[in-house]
């Protein structure tokens, strides 16, 4: 999917190939973020982690190893790197389900495989995203500074009550 696709256009790619109940929602290359799967349910993204994990779909291919298949060496799909906005609103929407549903703030596989944090889907799927141009140490720090800052902030935590008791959203 080019980074240039419409949300339509990315919908109608994701429902071709069965895709459309795999992520939660895609954060685009503007930092819009457009829901995919409601925030009650789990996408179905990485056998066998579906039960308990968020998937997050970026606008753009950010793996530019022509070795890779599908990779975006050559701009083929747009954007090679993540825009400031997409890291900025990916951390917002991690850091808000880390801590609506008590994520560690571990960003690890531990040993004996499990999984306890916030990883990327190439830790646990045998896919190459989110590719080797993603910069994964500061979307990591953005992520931490987030979680810090609402955890801290009592007109969040009351805010996050209250949403908790609105429809669509686990217990």
């Amino acid at each position: 999917m080019h980074s240039d696709s419409s949300f339509s256009e990315l919908v109608k790619e994701f429902d071709r190939k069965g895709w459309l109940t795999g992520y939660n929602c895609v954060v685009f290359k503007d930092g819009s973020i457009r829901a995919l799967c409601r925030w009650d349910r789990f996408g179905n993204h990485a056998l066998p982690h579906n039960g308990h994990s968020l998937g997050i779909a970026l606008q753009g291919n950010f793996e530019t190893n022509a070795s890779v298949p599908y990779s975006n060496h050559n701009g083929k799909y747009g954007i090679q790197s993540p825009t400031d906005k997409q890291i900025d609103s990916l951390s917002r929407v991690t850091a808000l389900w880390a801590i609506l549903h008590n994520v560690p703030l571990k960003f690890e596989i531990e040993n004996g495989g499990k999984v306890v944090g916030i990883i990327p889907h190439n830790a646990i799927a045998n896919k190459a995203c989110p590719g080797n141009n993603f910069p994964y140490q500061a979307f990591k720090l953005k992520v931490e500074q987030y979680h810090k800052l609402w955890n801290g902030d009592e007109g969040f935590k009351e805010a996050l009550e209250v949403f908790k008791t609105m429809p669509y959203v686990m217990p």
